[in-house]
């Protein structure tokens, strides 16, 4: 089936679709964090980036550091912001 010239070039065709909308949904993404002006946000993308890219680190490993680093983030800023009223 896979080697069937046409289906080949579909599955080419449907890999490349399948980028483009990664690239947007990343580009969007990274957009909406550098509006927000803040670094931790910018710092922990860049970070991802280089630890999956460079070191080849595992993505699981990636989104549990990240969902601890954005819960202990969420936790200080309730607190801080709690105590302002």
């Amino acid at each position: 089936f896979r080697d069937n010239e046409v289906v080949n070039l579909i599955m080419k065709g449907m890999l490349a679709g399948v980028a483009a909308v990664i690239c947007d949904v990343v580009i969007n993404m990274a957009t909406g964090i550098i509006k927000e002006k803040r670094a931790l946000p910018v710092v922990i993308m860049a970070t991802s980036f280089i630890a999956s890219f460079a070191f080849d680190v595992n993505i699981v490993i990636i989104i549990l550091c990240c969902g601890i680093i954005g819960a202990i983030d969420t936790i200080y800023r309730g607190r801080k912001g709690g105590e302002k009223h």
